[in-house]
């Protein structure tokens, strides 16, 4: 992926004045609809996911017959069989079961959605060993190629559906239905990239109303200067009037977010939040020194946090790389016209090589050579800062497209094949850069370097790969075969989005 950054989310609330406008929530978020929110959204989308295995039968049908495969010529167009519809039917609610069973229907979402389209390849495996079972032991008279067409089908379908359905659940929560107003304690660093998450993520019913702290005058400055647009919410006041901001703002959650409080600072805010009907949730104090992976453990009641370490096998290593060979001769092979095509378009727009060439640095901090095609000027220099927008001056008019639709990436699939980078893992960044690492930053150095991973796919290409850590380490204690695959399927939805927008 290019590594133009894209627009961050829209902020959820705007200040005016020095202080966040009240937000007034919608009818629909109380009384009826906010007790049974999520029971309606998820009986919602268990008959959609119904209908669409149904749907997909029919479409692997269709497809079973045009290709060939069936033993009887019959048409695509001829009716199910009661029987049929029967064995369909129980199929698909045990398709439904199995979703249910992997946590496909817990509004627990993970970054970017990648964790729930893992979930459905490892319910359409687990479908298929089933479905392969009993009709084996039921003597069903389904034949086996149209069994794996239809799961083959079911995975495109659902991957679509659940694609949409997030949509939906941002859209919804930023309406106001089923969201949590958020006062975070903390306007330091922590504080504010929590801030940041809730926007970037709407889909986790939350919205920020603005901070408290102890320094208003001194945090209030420095959330201007970081945002003179004003975009940012205030500092709305002190814990002291936090009765009056919990009523005013109709408060339903405090984020207590400010490293050093004492455990009677901490017991104070919390027994405050009893009195006032609202809930509470605490960062822990080490947030930021280990990897942001944290395990609680038990010694007799007495609660221990610990590191939880998730080293990556070296077989899951082992099939990646297969996966990196395999796939990028493909891409080189029958990708071979575009490629050709892209090199006479930049000869022809700028004078200068096609290929792009700068040091970059790749696991364990070993320095190698990565490939691009070439979008800027000769003239511009080698090792700074990439554009932030496409109307960076250094940007030729043929480089905008190939950024904006991340095509310029496409000669690092021979850094794949040599064995310096992977197709998922986090981006290479340039030496200097890596230069000002700190421990926690290091942690992206542990794995290749990827030519898609989340941050690539995420709204947050706008700012640098260093400021978004939070994605490489969601990765590395994520690390499956299956979230690469999740990864890249979501890659090739963000490439085609940016082909139609281009």
């Amino acid at each position: 992926m290019s590594e133009t950054r894209q627009e961050t989310a829209p902020v959820a609330s705007e200040r005016t004045n020095g202080s966040i406008d009240r937000y007034h929530p919608d009818e629909l978020t109380e009384g009826f609809w906010r007790r049974h929110y999520l029971l309606i959204v998820t009986s919602v989308e268990v008959i959609i996911d119904f209908c669409t295995i149904f749907g997909a039968l029919l479409a692997a049908r269709g497809l079973y017959h045009v290709i060939g495969l069936s033993r009887f010529q019959m048409p695509p167009i001829d009716p199910l069989s009661r029987p049929e519809l029967v064995h369909v039917a129980m199929a698909s609610g045990l398709m439904i079961a199995v979703f249910a069973g992997m946590g496909l229907y817990q509004k627990a979402p993970s970054l970017l959605n990648v964790d729930e389209i893992r979930k459905l390849f490892r319910s359409v495996l687990l479908m298929a060993i089933l479905v392969f079972a009993i009709s084996f032991y039921l003597r069903i008279p389904f034949s086996r190629a149209l069994i794996t067409i239809w799961l083959i089908t079911i995975l495109f379908f659902m991957i679509a559906v659940k694609m949409v359905f997030y949509k939906i659940h941002q859209m919804l929560h930023i309406r106001g239905l089923n969201v949590h107003r958020v006062l975070i304690y903390g306007a330091g660093e922590i504080g504010r990239k929590l801030y940041k998450n809730i926007v970037t993520f709407p889909k986790l019913g939350y919205r920020a109303v603005g901070f408290v702290d102890t320094d208003v005058d001194a945090f209030t400055e420095e959330i201007h200067r970081m945002d003179p647009s004003g975009r940012h919410p205030g500092i709305l006041g002190t814990t002291r009037e936090l009765d009056e901001l919990v009523e005013k703002y109709r408060v339903d959650d405090l984020f207590i977010a400010k490293k050093g409080l004492s455990s009677d600072e901490i017991l104070g805010l919390t027994t405050k939040c009893r009195e006032l009907g609202i809930q509470f949730k605490i960062i822990p104090q080490l947030y930021g020194y280990f990897i942001e992976n944290l395990s609680l453990h038990a010694i007799g009641g007495i609660p221990l946090i610990g590191e939880k370490v998730t080293p990556i096998r070296r077989f899951d290593l082992f099939v990646k790389r297969i996966m990196d060979i395999v796939l990028s001769l493909l891409v080189c092979i029958f990708l071979l016209p575009v490629f050709t095509a892209i090199a006479i378009l930049i000869k022809r727009d700028s004078p200068g090589p096609v290929i792009f060439k700068q040091c970059r640095v790749g696991k364990k901090g070993k320095e190698f050579t990565i490939y691009k095609f070439r979008t800027m000027y000769v003239e511009a220099p080698r090792y700074s800062f990439c554009p932030k927008d496409s109307h960076d001056p250094r940007i030729t008019p043929v480089g905008r497209f190939l950024r904006k639709t991340s095509l310029d990436e496409l000669p690092q699939f021979l850094n794949v094949l040599k064995g310096e980078m992977s197709l998922v893992g986090p981006r290479p960044e340039m030496p200097f850069i890596v230069a000002r690492y700190n421990a926690l930053q290091w942690e992206r150095l542990s794995v290749k370097p990827g030519i898609t991973g989340l941050w690539q796919i995420s709204a947050d290409r706008q700012s640098e790969i260093h400021e978004n850590i939070d994605y490489d380490l969601y990765y590395l204690e994520n690390f499956s075969i299956l979230l690469d695959v999740a990864i890249m399927v979501r890659t090739v939805i963000h490439g085609m989005l940016a082909m139609k927008t281009a």
